[in-house]
């Protein structure tokens, strides 16, 4: 019996659409994509379903990410609402986004 979970289909379409995905070794609930260049955040959650956000460096003012509608919305730099905001910083691509972060991340 074959039975694919929420976060496997998550990865399929991903990988359908031509993204790359990082995640931790140990597969959870969350994973991030990459075009090569940028890169947004996908997860499962418990109580909303599947969410997604775009992703840049942390900062006082926005955090890590804005929430996205979908997966290749997550990839942008932030969504039109936040064009007000100060800017934010985004990483130099995966490579610098893996080496910095706090714990191993893999290519799935």
């Amino acid at each position: 019996m074959n039975t694919k979970t929420a976060i496997d289909e998550m990865i399929e379409a991903a990988k359908t659409q031509g993204l790359q995905v990082i995640a931790p070794e140990k597969l959870t609930t969350y994973f991030w994509i990459t075009d090569g260049t940028r890169l947004g955040y996908c997860q499962v959650d418990r109580l909303r379903g599947l969410t997604f956000s775009t992703v840049h460096k942390p900062c006082k003012h926005a955090g890590t990410g804005y929430e996205a509608a979908s997966m290749v919305n997550a990839l942008e730099n932030r969504p039109r609402w936040a064009s007000g905001d100060a800017p934010v910083v985004k990483w130099n691509g995966p490579a610098e986004f893996i080496a910095k972060h706090w714990q191993p991340l893999i290519q799935y």
